[in-house]
């Protein structure tokens, strides 16, 4: 099985970007745009989970959000699969095969808060 069949979850990226416009307290407007695509959601098995004793019922948790070739996800975007909303932490990753030398998928980790 190829692994463009296995990225095969429908899920949205929104994505923030500044309109250029300034508010009265003079910060830049944002603008939200989405896009559709399919998406592989998995836990990250380092650091999975986190719950602070100090906080009540908060959890932290740390995903591995695949994407197909060529999808742009950046770090101020979001990903919403299945109704939750997961958050970028840090860049993404464009995966190179070095026996095709051509990009196989894009990796980024995804933090759910709740």
């Amino acid at each position: 099985m190829s692994l463009a069949a296995l990225i095969n979850r429908a899920c949205v990226i929104t994505r923030r970007s500044d309109s250029g416009a300034i508010n009265d307290y003079g910060d830049p407007v944002m603008v939200e745009t989405t896009e559709t695509t399919v998406c592989e959601l998995q836990k990250q098995v380092r650091r999975a989970s986190e719950e602070p004793d100090t906080h009540g019922e908060l959890s932290d948790t740390l995903w591995v959000a695949f994407f197909p070739p060529g999808t742009t996800f950046a770090t101020a975007d979001t990903l919403t699969v299945d109704g939750q909303v997961y958050e970028a932490v840090g860049d993404p990753w464009n995966v190179r095969n070095p026996r095709t030398a051509s990009e196989s998928h894009i990796e980024a980790t995804v933090r759910r808060a709740s």
